[in-house]
């Protein structure tokens, strides 16, 4: 009897901590749920042509409210921009971005969402603290912290990632984020969304069964060297990619989607150190490369190579002759009679000499104080190249390290005022020629 008892009050105990668990879990899921972002039953990829629903969206900064319906922005057009504080394009981008929800106010709705989980409040605070010290500009787009709800609408591998929703909340496109320019928008507002380039990172190249070339693997077992060229592959990335066999040495190299002038200066890294700024291209190959600011005028194309083990110098000595014989251009040094500016010390220039703190050198062309402290002469000449666009020369003499404060808006500057910046701070600028070492692609002779 009293083995009966005994085992009655386990039987009892048993079934009451089981009541007080599921009790927990029941408060426990319901605590959760008011903090989490609501799940739906069609709470899935979402796709282009399909309608997001109305969704509630918490932790919105930089807006009216930080908790509203997504319908509430009753704009016509409205780009989600995935992007985070270790995107360096994505954070490029932002200037463009201001300019944009400004111009299209009242059309355009921008929502910056950040879905990295380390960009926390704290971290982000101090993020726009710094940009605002270095640039003198608020950020001002309304922005998501750790979201996770779009993030499972619209998953991706690379950011910028930028989404497309029209009035109805209907996807229209979903795009790179150099896809958000004016004339993109534009031709959206008016209904025509259809020339937008589809970005899916679905497609980028898998480094561990992706192949370049179709076909089976046993068709390459075996193998000892190949080399090919291909022209494009959308969607793919741009990466370069060695694959090691040991002992510093590689068996196989891949170039993703690089444009041709970026295939010759990877494989004639020696050759291009002369200067990009004084690359001579002649004229009747200056087509090939097709050196238009536009991205999408750009020639661009794939280059894998397979191998024995062997260095990489060697690897990209052999790109270098296969795009010889491939587009019959090769790359040479030679001297030449060039156009350049000399800077040399003038009375003053000791007083450009460090006092000595932590290196720092900003010349963000954003910066409202682009600067060199403790850095050498060649930063400084690296920023005249960028403001002067020609070749500069360093007769400065100097070996010391060097502080220097330059003017808000110095990139925009012309060749006269740049001189007058440069005179105030003990530095002489002028025009001559002088016979340098320079880049040179040419085509290569019929009968070679």
């Amino acid at each position: 009897m009293a083995s009966i008892l005994a085992f009655s009050n386990l039987i009892f105990h048993i079934f009451f901590c089981m009541k007080l668990i599921n009790c927990f879990f029941i408060i426990l899921f319901t605590s959760i749920s008011a903090f989490a972002q609501p799940t739906f039953q069609n709470n899935k990829v979402i796709t282009i042509g399909e309608t997001i629903p109305d969704v509630l969206i918490s932790n919105l900064k930089n807006y009216s409210s930080e908790t509203i319906r997504f319908s509430s922005f009753q704009k016509e057009l409205t780009i989600l921009d995935f992007w985070s504080t270790v995107c360096g394009s994505c954070i490029e981008s932002f200037p463009k971005m201001h300019a944009l929800q400004s111009k299209f106010a009242g059309k355009l709705q921008l929502l910056m969402v950040n879905t990295y989980q380390q960009d926390d409040e704290k971290k982000i605070a101090t993020f726009f603290e710094r940009r605002k010290t270095r640039t003198g500009k608020d950020f001002m787009l309304p922005y998501l912290l750790q979201d996770s709800l779009f993030l499972q609408f619209f998953p991706h591998k690379v950011i910028p990632h930028c989404v497309w929703i029209d009035k109805d909340r209907k996807v229209l496109a979903i795009t790179h984020g150099s896809a958000v320019t004016e004339t993109n928008i534009l031709a959206v507002l008016n209904g025509n969304s259809t020339k937008l380039e589809l970005k899916n990172d679905d497609l980028l190249f898998d480094e561990t069964k992706d192949r370049l070339l179709a076909g089976d693997k046993n068709e390459t077992d075996g193998l000892i060297y190949r080399s090919f060229i291909t022209v494009e592959k959308k969607e793919k990335g741009s990466t370069i990619f060695f694959e090691t066999a040991g002992e510093g040495r590689i068996q196989m190299m891949r170039i993703m989607n690089h444009s041709l002038l970026r295939l010759y200066q990877k494989a004639n890294k020696e050759i291009f150190n002369h200067g990009i700024e004084k690359l001579v291209i002649d004229p009747e190959i200056a087509t090939a490369f097709q050196l238009d600011l536009d991205e999408k005028l750009r020639s661009r194309f794939c280059y894998e190579m397979q191998s024995p083990p062997i260095t990489r110098k060697q690897a990209l000595e052999w790109l270098a002759a296969d795009l010889k014989r491939c587009f019959r251009i090769e790359a040479v040094a030679e001297e030449r009679m060039v156009k350049c500016f000399v800077i040399s010390a003038g009375a003053t220039f000791n007083k450009l000499q460090t006092k000595g703190a932590v290196t720092d050198i900003d010349y963000d062309q954003e910066s409202i104080r682009p600067h060199i402290t403790n850095g050498k002469m060649d930063e400084l000449v690296t920023i005249l190249k960028i403001i002067l666009k020609q070749p500069v020369i360093d007769e400065t003499g100097a070996k010391q390290h060097i502080d220097i404060v330059l003017p808000k808006g110095v990139f925009s500057f012309n060749q006269r005022e740049i001189k007058d910046f440069l005179t105030t701070n003990g530095i002489e600028l002028e025009t001559t020629k002088k016979m340098l070492w320079v880049p040179r692609l040419k085509a290569v002779p019929s009968n070679k």
